[in-house]
């Protein structure tokens, strides 16, 4: 129950966030935010993945690219947070293709 309760509060708050700052932080244990954004009305899923100095950067989006989110895990405790959300989620070419 504790789980369903968070994975919609995270869901709630990415829908809620615009294009302004963050006003409160939004923070869950990885899986949750991973479930909560491929079960929520954009169906997002990880596109691409960084290693941080503390940490993982996983990048989200819709299948068709109309919404993304940035999510900020840390290494120590595999806490996530939400770092950014928009629109229109464009691939580029992969390091090594392309001129």
């Amino acid at each position: 129950m504790v789980g369903k309760i968070v994975a919609v509060s995270v869901v709630s708050a990415v829908m809620c966030i615009t294009g302004q700052a963050l006003a409160q932080q939004v923070c869950a244990p990885y899986q949750q935010v991973e479930t909560a954004l491929a079960n929520s009305k954009y169906h997002e899923k990880p596109v691409a993945k960084a290693l941080t100095d503390g940490g993982l950067v996983v990048i989200f989006a819709g299948k068709d690219g109309a919404t993304w989110t940035v999510v900020l895990v840390r290494a120590k405790d595999q806490v996530a947070c939400i770092g950014a959300v928009g629109t229109d989620w464009t691939n580029v070419a992969a390091l090594g293709e392309g001129s």
